[in-house]
Protein backbone atom coordinates (compact mmCIF):
# COMPACT_ATOMS: atom_id res chain seq x y z
CA UNK A 1 0.00 0.00 0.00
CA UNK A 2 2.87 2.37 0.77
CA UNK A 3 4.35 1.64 -2.66
CA UNK A 4 0.99 2.37 -4.30
CA UNK A 5 0.40 5.58 -2.36
CA UNK A 6 3.88 6.91 -3.22
CA UNK A 7 3.97 5.79 -6.84
CA UNK A 8 6.82 3.28 -6.53
CA UNK A 9 6.10 0.94 -9.43
CA UNK A 10 9.22 -1.20 -9.07
CA UNK A 11 8.52 -1.78 -5.40
CA UNK A 12 4.91 -2.64 -6.20
CA UNK A 13 5.99 -5.09 -8.92
CA UNK A 14 8.45 -6.76 -6.52
CA UNK A 15 5.77 -7.11 -3.84
CA UNK A 16 3.28 -8.58 -6.31
CA UNK A 17 5.87 -11.04 -7.61
CA UNK A 18 6.45 -12.15 -4.01
CA UNK A 19 2.75 -12.88 -3.53
CA UNK A 20 1.80 -9.85 -1.47
CA UNK A 21 -1.96 -9.66 -0.88
CA UNK A 22 -3.02 -7.30 -3.63
CA UNK A 23 -6.45 -6.76 -2.08
CA UNK A 24 -5.36 -6.23 1.53
CA UNK A 25 -7.39 -3.57 3.31
CA UNK A 26 -5.65 -1.06 5.58
CA UNK A 27 -7.01 0.26 8.87
CA UNK A 28 -8.52 3.23 7.02
CA UNK A 29 -10.43 0.88 4.72
CA UNK A 30 -8.26 1.60 1.68
CA UNK A 31 -6.80 -0.96 -0.70
CA UNK A 32 -3.64 -0.44 -2.77
CA UNK A 33 -5.92 0.39 -5.69
CA UNK A 34 -7.60 3.09 -3.60
CA UNK A 35 -4.22 4.61 -2.74
CA UNK A 36 -3.04 4.60 -6.36
CA UNK A 37 -6.29 6.19 -7.52
CA UNK A 38 -6.30 8.91 -4.88
CA UNK A 39 -2.68 9.80 -5.62
CA UNK A 40 -3.35 9.84 -9.36
CA UNK A 41 -0.86 7.09 -10.22
CA UNK A 42 -2.59 5.61 -13.25
CA UNK A 43 0.48 3.49 -14.08
CA UNK A 44 0.10 1.77 -10.71
CA UNK A 45 -3.65 1.48 -11.19
CA UNK A 46 -2.97 -0.27 -14.48
CA UNK A 47 -0.44 -2.58 -12.83
CA UNK A 48 -2.83 -3.52 -10.03
CA UNK A 49 -5.77 -4.12 -12.36
CA UNK A 50 -3.57 -6.22 -14.65
CA UNK A 51 -2.79 -8.41 -11.64
CA UNK A 52 -6.51 -8.72 -10.87
CA UNK A 53 -6.87 -6.25 -8.04
CA UNK A 54 -10.51 -6.32 -7.01
CA UNK A 55 -12.47 -3.14 -7.65
CA UNK A 56 -15.36 -4.51 -5.60
CA UNK A 57 -13.13 -4.26 -2.51
CA UNK A 58 -12.38 -0.63 -3.30
CA UNK A 59 -14.52 2.10 -1.77
CA UNK A 60 -17.28 3.16 -4.16
CA UNK A 61 -16.13 6.76 -4.40
CA UNK A 62 -12.59 5.58 -5.07
CA UNK A 63 -13.85 3.67 -8.10
CA UNK A 64 -15.22 6.93 -9.46
CA UNK A 65 -11.95 8.69 -8.59
CA UNK A 66 -9.98 5.99 -10.40
CA UNK A 67 -11.99 6.51 -13.55
CA UNK A 68 -11.61 10.29 -13.26
CA UNK A 69 -7.84 9.95 -12.86
CA UNK A 70 -7.67 7.90 -16.03
CA UNK A 71 -9.87 10.35 -17.92
CA UNK A 72 -7.60 13.22 -16.87
CA UNK A 73 -4.57 11.20 -17.90
CA UNK A 74 -6.20 10.59 -21.28
CA UNK A 75 -6.47 14.34 -21.86
CA UNK A 76 -2.77 14.75 -21.07
CA UNK A 77 -1.61 11.69 -22.95
CA UNK A 78 0.26 11.65 -26.18
CA UNK A 79 -1.23 9.73 -29.09
CA UNK A 80 1.05 6.74 -28.50
CA UNK A 81 -0.26 6.40 -24.90
CA UNK A 82 -3.94 6.32 -25.89
CA UNK A 83 -4.15 2.56 -26.66
CA UNK A 84 -2.61 1.77 -23.27
CA UNK A 85 -5.08 4.03 -21.45
CA UNK A 86 -7.97 2.55 -23.42
CA UNK A 87 -6.81 -0.84 -22.17
CA UNK A 88 -6.89 0.40 -18.59
CA UNK A 89 -10.42 1.76 -19.02
CA UNK A 90 -11.51 -1.50 -20.60
CA UNK A 91 -10.09 -3.39 -17.62
CA UNK A 92 -12.10 -1.19 -15.28
CA UNK A 93 -15.25 -1.76 -17.34
CA UNK A 94 -14.73 -5.51 -17.16
CA UNK A 95 -13.97 -5.50 -13.43
CA UNK A 96 -17.03 -3.36 -12.68
CA UNK A 97 -19.31 -5.55 -14.79
CA UNK A 98 -17.97 -8.67 -13.07
CA UNK A 99 -18.66 -7.06 -9.75
CA UNK A 100 -22.22 -6.28 -10.83
CA UNK A 101 -22.53 -9.80 -12.24
CA UNK A 102 -21.52 -11.50 -9.01
CA UNK A 103 -23.61 -9.16 -6.90
CA UNK A 104 -26.59 -9.70 -9.19
CA UNK A 105 -26.23 -13.47 -8.92
CA UNK A 106 -25.88 -13.31 -5.13
CA UNK A 107 -28.77 -10.88 -4.65
CA UNK A 108 -31.14 -12.42 -7.18
CA UNK A 109 -31.04 -9.33 -9.42
CA UNK A 110 -31.97 -10.92 -12.74
CA UNK A 111 -31.67 -7.66 -14.68
CA UNK A 112 -28.12 -7.10 -13.43
CA UNK A 113 -27.22 -10.66 -14.38
CA UNK A 114 -28.69 -10.25 -17.87
CA UNK A 115 -26.98 -6.88 -18.34
CA UNK A 116 -23.60 -8.32 -17.37
CA UNK A 117 -24.07 -11.28 -19.70
CA UNK A 118 -24.99 -8.90 -22.52
CA UNK A 119 -21.66 -7.14 -21.93
CA UNK A 120 -19.86 -10.43 -22.52
CA UNK A 121 -18.59 -11.26 -19.05
CA UNK A 122 -17.25 -14.74 -18.40
CA UNK A 123 -20.23 -16.73 -17.14
CA UNK A 124 -17.86 -19.01 -15.21
CA UNK A 125 -15.95 -16.19 -13.51
CA UNK A 126 -14.86 -17.30 -10.05
CA UNK A 127 -15.22 -15.11 -6.98
CA UNK A 128 -12.29 -15.02 -4.58
CA UNK A 129 -13.69 -17.94 -2.62
CA UNK A 130 -13.90 -20.06 -5.77
CA UNK A 131 -17.64 -19.76 -6.45
CA UNK A 132 -19.12 -19.15 -9.89
CA UNK A 133 -22.12 -16.84 -10.32
CA UNK A 134 -24.33 -19.94 -10.57
CA UNK A 135 -23.04 -21.24 -7.24
CA UNK A 136 -23.65 -17.78 -5.74
CA UNK A 137 -27.23 -17.81 -7.02
CA UNK A 138 -27.74 -21.35 -5.73
CA UNK A 139 -26.39 -20.40 -2.31
CA UNK A 140 -29.29 -17.97 -1.90
CA UNK A 141 -31.93 -20.01 -3.73
CA UNK A 142 -32.57 -17.40 -6.42
CA UNK A 143 -34.46 -19.61 -8.86
CA UNK A 144 -35.03 -17.03 -11.60
CA UNK A 145 -31.35 -16.12 -11.58
CA UNK A 146 -30.42 -19.80 -11.68
CA UNK A 147 -32.66 -20.32 -14.70
CA UNK A 148 -31.15 -17.34 -16.54
CA UNK A 149 -27.63 -18.58 -15.90
CA UNK A 150 -28.43 -22.14 -16.96
CA UNK A 151 -30.16 -21.00 -20.16
CA UNK A 152 -27.11 -18.83 -20.87
CA UNK A 153 -24.81 -21.84 -20.66
CA UNK A 154 -23.53 -21.85 -17.08
CA UNK A 155 -21.90 -25.13 -16.09
CA UNK A 156 -24.42 -26.80 -13.80
CA UNK A 157 -21.70 -29.01 -12.31
CA UNK A 158 -19.20 -26.22 -11.67
CA UNK A 159 -17.37 -26.67 -8.40
CA UNK A 160 -16.25 -24.29 -5.69
CA UNK A 161 -12.74 -24.18 -4.22
CA UNK A 162 -13.58 -27.26 -2.10
CA UNK A 163 -14.83 -29.10 -5.19
CA UNK A 164 -18.46 -28.92 -4.09
CA UNK A 165 -20.90 -28.73 -6.98
CA UNK A 166 -23.91 -26.43 -7.24
CA UNK A 167 -26.08 -29.39 -6.23
CA UNK A 168 -24.00 -30.13 -3.14
CA UNK A 169 -24.23 -26.48 -2.11
CA UNK A 170 -28.02 -26.57 -2.49
CA UNK A 171 -28.18 -29.73 -0.37
CA UNK A 172 -26.02 -28.14 2.32
CA UNK A 173 -28.51 -25.24 2.41
CA UNK A 174 -31.40 -27.73 2.83
CA UNK A 175 -33.04 -26.11 -0.20
CA UNK A 176 -35.39 -28.75 -1.60
CA UNK A 177 -36.73 -26.56 -4.41
CA UNK A 178 -33.28 -25.63 -5.69
CA UNK A 179 -32.15 -29.26 -5.48
CA UNK A 180 -35.18 -30.28 -7.53
CA UNK A 181 -34.50 -27.50 -10.05
CA UNK A 182 -30.86 -28.52 -10.49
CA UNK A 183 -31.66 -32.23 -10.79
CA UNK A 184 -34.35 -31.51 -13.38
CA UNK A 185 -31.71 -29.63 -15.37
CA UNK A 186 -29.31 -32.57 -15.32
CA UNK A 187 -27.07 -31.93 -12.31
CA UNK A 188 -24.69 -34.78 -11.50
CA UNK A 189 -26.04 -36.57 -8.41
CA UNK A 190 -22.97 -38.81 -8.07
CA UNK A 191 -20.16 -36.22 -7.90
CA UNK A 192 -17.55 -37.18 -5.31
CA UNK A 193 -15.49 -34.35 -3.79
CA UNK A 194 -11.82 -34.89 -2.87
CA UNK A 195 -12.83 -35.26 0.78
CA UNK A 196 -15.11 -38.15 -0.18
CA UNK A 197 -18.42 -36.33 0.11
CA UNK A 198 -21.48 -36.56 -2.13
CA UNK A 199 -24.82 -34.81 -2.26
CA UNK A 200 -26.44 -37.94 -0.79
CA UNK A 201 -23.90 -38.11 2.04
CA UNK A 202 -24.63 -34.46 2.89
CA UNK A 203 -28.40 -34.96 2.74
CA UNK A 204 -28.14 -38.06 4.95
CA UNK A 205 -25.85 -36.34 7.43
CA UNK A 206 -28.31 -33.45 7.71
CA UNK A 207 -31.34 -35.74 7.89
CA UNK A 208 -32.98 -34.21 4.83
CA UNK A 209 -35.44 -36.95 3.82
CA UNK A 210 -37.11 -35.05 0.95
CA UNK A 211 -33.74 -34.31 -0.62
CA UNK A 212 -32.56 -37.87 -0.07
CA UNK A 213 -35.65 -39.08 -1.90
CA UNK A 214 -34.96 -36.83 -4.88
CA UNK A 215 -31.33 -37.92 -5.08
CA UNK A 216 -32.05 -41.63 -4.71
CA UNK A 217 -34.77 -41.46 -7.34
CA UNK A 218 -32.18 -40.09 -9.77
CA UNK A 219 -29.56 -42.75 -9.10
CA UNK A 220 -27.43 -41.37 -6.27
CA UNK A 221 -24.84 -43.93 -5.16
CA UNK A 222 -25.81 -45.51 -1.83
CA UNK A 223 -22.34 -47.03 -1.45
CA UNK A 224 -20.23 -43.87 -1.85
CA UNK A 225 -17.62 -43.42 0.89
CA UNK A 226 -16.92 -40.32 2.96
CA UNK A 227 -13.48 -39.37 4.27
CA UNK A 228 -14.14 -41.66 7.26
CA UNK A 229 -14.86 -44.48 4.80
CA UNK A 230 -18.50 -44.45 5.88
CA UNK A 231 -21.43 -45.01 3.54
CA UNK A 232 -24.64 -42.96 3.88
CA UNK A 233 -26.22 -45.95 5.65
CA UNK A 234 -23.47 -45.81 8.29
CA UNK A 235 -24.02 -42.08 8.81
CA UNK A 236 -27.77 -42.61 9.23
CA UNK A 237 -27.18 -45.51 11.61
CA UNK A 238 -24.72 -43.52 13.72
CA UNK A 239 -27.24 -40.67 14.01
CA UNK A 240 -30.16 -42.99 14.78
CA UNK A 241 -32.18 -41.70 11.83
CA UNK A 242 -34.83 -44.35 11.19
CA UNK A 243 -36.48 -42.57 8.26
CA UNK A 244 -33.14 -42.17 6.48
CA UNK A 245 -32.34 -45.84 7.11
CA UNK A 246 -35.66 -46.85 5.56
CA UNK A 247 -35.04 -44.72 2.47
CA UNK A 248 -31.56 -46.14 1.98
CA UNK A 249 -32.64 -49.74 2.52
CA UNK A 250 -35.50 -49.30 0.04
CA UNK A 251 -32.90 -48.05 -2.45
CA UNK A 252 -30.88 -51.24 -1.95
CA UNK A 253 -28.11 -50.03 0.36
CA UNK A 254 -25.77 -52.84 1.39
CA UNK A 255 -26.19 -53.58 5.10
CA UNK A 256 -23.00 -55.60 5.39
CA UNK A 257 -20.48 -53.29 3.78
CA UNK A 258 -17.65 -52.38 6.15
CA UNK A 259 -15.61 -49.23 6.67
CA UNK A 260 -11.83 -49.13 6.92
CA UNK A 261 -11.86 -49.94 10.67
CA UNK A 262 -14.28 -52.79 9.80
CA UNK A 263 -17.34 -51.09 11.23
CA UNK A 264 -20.80 -51.80 9.82
CA UNK A 265 -24.06 -49.89 10.06
CA UNK A 266 -25.26 -52.61 12.43
CA UNK A 267 -22.32 -52.15 14.78
CA UNK A 268 -22.96 -48.41 14.87
CA UNK A 269 -26.64 -48.96 15.65
CA UNK A 270 -25.76 -51.36 18.48
CA UNK A 271 -23.23 -48.92 19.93
CA UNK A 272 -25.82 -46.13 19.89
CA UNK A 273 -28.58 -48.26 21.36
CA UNK A 274 -30.80 -47.78 18.32
CA UNK A 275 -32.74 -51.02 18.65
CA UNK A 276 -35.31 -50.38 15.93
CA UNK A 277 -32.56 -49.56 13.44
CA UNK A 278 -30.60 -52.65 14.44
CA UNK A 279 -33.72 -54.74 13.82
CA UNK A 280 -34.31 -53.04 10.45
CA UNK A 281 -30.74 -53.78 9.41
CA UNK A 282 -30.94 -57.40 10.53
CA UNK A 283 -34.19 -57.95 8.65
CA UNK A 284 -32.84 -56.23 5.54
CA UNK A 285 -29.64 -58.25 5.71
CA UNK A 286 -31.52 -61.50 5.80
CA UNK A 287 -33.66 -60.29 2.93
CA UNK A 288 -30.45 -59.67 0.99
CA UNK A 289 -29.51 -63.30 1.79
CA UNK A 290 -26.58 -62.35 3.98
CA UNK A 291 -25.08 -65.32 5.79
CA UNK A 292 -26.13 -65.27 9.46
CA UNK A 293 -24.46 -68.26 11.06
CA UNK A 294 -23.61 -68.54 14.74
CA UNK A 295 -20.14 -67.02 14.40
CA UNK A 296 -20.46 -65.40 10.97
CA UNK A 297 -23.50 -63.14 11.02
CA UNK A 298 -23.85 -59.47 11.93
CA UNK A 299 -24.93 -60.21 15.50
CA UNK A 300 -21.48 -61.64 16.27
CA UNK A 301 -19.20 -59.87 13.84
CA UNK A 302 -16.57 -57.78 15.58
CA UNK A 303 -14.92 -54.73 14.07
CA UNK A 304 -11.16 -54.37 13.74
CA UNK A 305 -10.72 -53.55 17.43
CA UNK A 306 -12.38 -56.84 18.36
CA UNK A 307 -15.63 -55.47 19.83
CA UNK A 308 -18.88 -57.25 18.95
CA UNK A 309 -22.30 -55.53 18.78
CA UNK A 310 -23.25 -57.08 22.14
CA UNK A 311 -20.10 -55.70 23.77
CA UNK A 312 -20.86 -52.23 22.43
CA UNK A 313 -24.47 -52.39 23.61
CA UNK A 314 -23.26 -53.65 26.99
CA UNK A 315 -20.77 -50.83 27.38
CA UNK A 316 -23.47 -48.25 26.63
CA UNK A 317 -26.06 -49.89 28.85
CA UNK A 318 -28.48 -50.39 25.96
CA UNK A 319 -30.63 -53.16 27.42
CA UNK A 320 -33.31 -53.24 24.72
CA UNK A 321 -30.65 -53.64 22.05
CA UNK A 322 -29.04 -56.42 24.07
CA UNK A 323 -32.38 -58.26 24.20
CA UNK A 324 -32.50 -58.10 20.40
CA UNK A 325 -29.00 -59.50 20.16
CA UNK A 326 -29.46 -62.31 22.66
CA UNK A 327 -30.73 -65.15 20.52
CA UNK A 328 -29.22 -68.56 19.68
CA UNK A 329 -26.95 -66.99 17.08
CA UNK A 330 -25.02 -64.93 19.60
CA UNK A 331 -21.89 -66.16 21.32
CA UNK A 332 -21.97 -64.54 24.78
CA UNK A 333 -18.60 -66.06 25.69
CA UNK A 334 -16.54 -64.21 23.08
CA UNK A 335 -13.99 -61.83 24.62
CA UNK A 336 -12.72 -58.38 23.70
CA UNK A 337 -9.02 -57.70 23.05
CA UNK A 338 -8.85 -56.86 26.77
CA UNK A 339 -10.12 -60.32 27.64
CA UNK A 340 -13.60 -59.19 28.71
CA UNK A 341 -16.96 -60.74 27.83
CA UNK A 342 -20.05 -58.58 27.35
CA UNK A 343 -21.12 -59.40 30.92
CA UNK A 344 -17.74 -58.42 32.33
CA UNK A 345 -17.87 -55.17 30.35
CA UNK A 346 -21.27 -54.42 31.92
CA UNK A 347 -19.86 -55.16 35.39
CA UNK A 348 -16.84 -52.96 34.73
CA UNK A 349 -19.08 -50.04 33.71
CA UNK A 350 -21.60 -50.48 36.51
CA UNK A 351 -24.47 -51.35 34.15
CA UNK A 352 -26.70 -53.18 36.66
CA UNK A 353 -29.69 -53.56 34.36
CA UNK A 354 -27.47 -54.87 31.59
CA UNK A 355 -25.87 -57.33 34.00
CA UNK A 356 -29.30 -58.81 34.76
CA UNK A 357 -30.07 -59.12 31.05
CA UNK A 358 -26.78 -60.86 30.31
CA UNK A 359 -26.83 -63.10 33.39
CA UNK A 360 -30.20 -64.36 32.20
CA UNK A 361 -28.58 -65.34 28.91
CA UNK A 362 -25.97 -67.41 30.74
CA UNK A 363 -28.72 -69.25 32.65
CA UNK A 364 -30.45 -70.41 29.46
CA UNK A 365 -29.87 -74.08 28.61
Amino acid sequence: MLAASQGHQEAAEWLISNHADIDAIAANGYTALDDAAEAGYSHLAELLIRHEASIDKSKAYQQVRLRNVLMAKRREASEKDLPRLSGIENSIDIMESLTDFRKGALQGDVQAVKAALDQGVDIEEFSQDGRTPLILAVSKGHHKGIQVLLVSGANIDATSAKSWTTLMNAVRNKDVQTVDLLISNGADVTHLSPDGWTALAEATYQGQKDIMGLLLKCGADTESRSSHDWTPLMHASYKGDEAAIELLLDAGADTEVTSGPDKTAFLLAAAGGYTKIARMLLDAGRGQKVEVDAFEGPENRAHAQGWTPLMLASQGGHEETAHLLLDPRVNVEVKSPHGKTALEIAQENGRLGMMEVLEGAYEKP
